[in-house]
């Protein structure tokens, strides 16, 4: 009566590769706003690609426990030196992260919260943390599949949990072959990654014009196939 074809997905890790995500960010820092005189006593330094950036602690450790645990500590040797190393990060993203830090801004569309999110997220400075949440709660009603897909990845790397992914999910539009051929897939966790065919198929198979016992074998059949994809517990519906 028909053919089923399963194509099994294949994850590519481009984890390092998320720099399309980011945009030029230096040139929007006016250094001014969160610089201060190197000679000062509340003075840190912070090294990002070999450049040095004078920073008042207050700032860090007002903002970040994972810096005020560094800096009021002398058992680390940031708290002894006065000098925090940054490797792997990037410096016009440090900058536009303690520009934020300085000045009251709201998060808008004009906001990289790709860059923004991961160094709050890592410096656990949960105030900017939670307005990212919100923008993303505000705005996914309004995005393409595109920035579905962004906003996806930011819900894996800021731990936003499974509820605002089930919502993300469910906004997608599309086949599912569409979908997949957006770079921003590929970021995305194997897990979400099916997550997001399994309610893609159930959807598509909601259209159909099977009887239920039919329905019921096909689903079967599915979750069946993608069972070894992941660890998810979704269960193809028609409801």
């Amino acid at each position: 009566i028909f053919t089923l074809t399963a194509h099994r997905l294949h994850y590519t890790d481009l984890a390092v590769k998320k720099d399309f995500l980011s945009y030029s960010l230096w040139e929007h820092c006016l250094e001014n706003t969160f610089t201060c005189d190197k000679d000062s006593k509340d003075c840190v330094t912070l090294v990002v690609e070999g450049k040095e950036i004078f920073v008042n602690s207050c700032l860090l450790t007002s903002n970040s426990p994972v810096f005020k645990t560094m800096l009021n500590s002398t058992r680390f040797k940031e708290g002894q030196t006065r000098r925090i190393e940054l490797p792997g990060k990037k410096l016009d993203e440090v900058a536009y992260f303690l520009q934020f830090l300085t000045t009251i801004q709201d998060i808008n569309d004009k906001t990289n919260i790709w860059a923004l999110g991961a160094l709050c997220h890592e410096y656990q400075v949960d105030w900017l943390v939670e307005k990212i949440k919100s923008f993303v709660n505000k705005n996914y009603t309004v995005a393409n599949t595109k920035t579905l897909l962004r906003y996806l990845a930011l819900t894996e790397d800021m731990q936003f949990g499974m509820h605002l992914q089930k919502i993300l999910i469910g906004k997608l539009t599309g086949h599912f072959q569409h979908i997949s051929m957006h770079l921003e897939f590929l970021l995305l966790s194997r897990r979400i990654q099916v997550w997001i065919a399994r309610v893609n198929l159930s959807c598509l198979l909601k259209n159909l014009s099977f009887t239920w016992m039919v329905r019921m074998i096909i689903a079967s059949e599915i979750e069946s196939i993608f069972k070894d994809l992941d660890q998810q517990n979704i269960q193809v519906s028609f409801d």
